[in-house]
């Protein structure tokens, strides 16, 4: 399932790390039956959003911010299951507005071996076999998980002996990780992948 994200022309929401300011959407579930276990959203990659010195990470447009439910192996074929969050994100143009809403969702339970039609909720962009290197130098933006680690303004792309290099700087006070989660998107072109 997910939640689905309008957003108004040249409005934007956050990703799970906001970036330089802003927080992430969140969703508190507030009625779940018996077994029923929501995972964590799979945030899809975000763009960069500048705003004067800073840089946030975020979403403009529409927006699907899907996430695993497992249901357990008790429930009853032909029964409905009742599902309430309580939605909270914050919208900003030259403003920002927190919103919230209560949303609730009815699921059927089909029967063992029963799949619904399936829509695929991201394209994955890759090169095509072949195809000739970009004419002009990619562009790289590294997003990572963990706020306040780098600063997201200042990344700069290099190229090396061996391809290309990224150097970023780390945020004040931060601290150097054992281990650096994230991901990379790079946009050679017209061709974009993460």
């Amino acid at each position: 399932m997910g939640l689905r994200l309008q957003h108004i022309p040249h409005w934007h929401t956050y990703w799970r790390n906001p970036g330089d300011s802003g927080l992430p959407t969140t969703l508190n579930w507030t009625t779940l039956p018996p077994g029923v276990q929501p995972g964590e959203i799979a945030w899809p990659a975000p763009q960069r959003l500048p705003i004067g010195p800073l840089v946030n990470y975020g979403y403009e447009g529409d927006l699907l911010l899907p996430l695993d439910v497992a249901i357990p192996a008790t429930a009853r074929p032909g029964s409905t299951l009742r599902l309430t969050a309580e939605a909270n994100w914050l919208v900003c143009n030259d403003v920002c507005i927190p919103e919230n809403a209560t949303l609730s969702i009815a699921l059927p339970v089909a029967e063992a071996g029963v799949t619904p039609g399936q829509t695929a909720l991201a394209p994955a962009f890759e090169p095509a076999a072949g195809s000739p290197p970009p004419a002009r130098r990619p562009v790289l933006h590294v997003f990572p998980y963990t706020e306040q680690l780098v600063e997201p303004a200042r990344h700069e792309l290099y190229r090396t002996a061996r391809g290309y290099a990224l150097r970023m700087s780390l945020a004040a006070n931060a601290v150097l990780p054992a281990r650096f989660d994230g991901i990379a998107c790079c946009w050679p072109s017209s061709a974009a992948w993460c």
